[in-house]
């Protein structure tokens, strides 16, 4: 008997519940997915960044389906507009390319503030060689900005 309106007894089903929790934990896939820049680049706290970089590295059934609840959770958790701004993040993530070209752009472009923009979010990255590697690019020479992308991509890595 096919459930509609009519029939409907208000007590669900197994069915419709699992629909429900399906679109009530729909985060953390798509989250887990994302390289590590584009992490870095998600409109979401550091806190949740924290727990998706390190469920990244889960891989146990179980431990997995528990990290995506808590993952889930903690967006569920956001306010309205911050859970648009995932939303809308999440449907058209930039690539890391681009991502790699617009830091490599800032650091260019600004010196030593974009350096330590870079540096406070990949902590592991090394100053001197960015400083220089931003110095050479400044010519527009492609070879050399393709350079500080593999370094920033080098940085990502680590």
């Amino acid at each position: 008997m096919a459930m509609n309106e009519d029939n409907d007894d208000g007590l669900g089903g197994r069915s419709r519940d699992r629909r429900e929790l399906t679109e009530a934990n729909r985060w953390s896939g798509p989250l887990r997915a994302l390289e590590p820049l584009q992490i870095a680049a998600a409109p979401i706290p550091d806190e949740l960044r924290d727990v998706v970089r390190a469920a990244k590295s889960v891989v146990s059934g179980r431990a997995s389906n528990r990290e995506n609840q808590r993952i889930d959770k903690m967006v569920r958790a956001l306010e309205d507009d911050e859970v648009e701004a995932l939303d809308a993040f999440l449907g058209a993530p930039p690539t890391v390319a681009s991502l790699l070209e617009a830091w490599a752009e800032r650091l260019v472009g600004e010196g030593d503030p974009a350096i330590d923009a870079w540096l406070a979010r990949w902590p592991g990255g090394d100053r001197q060689r960015l400083r220089t590697l931003a110095r050479n690019a400044r010519g527009g020479d492609p070879a050399r900005v393709r350079a500080l992308e593999a370094a920033l991509r080098d940085d990502c890595a680590r």
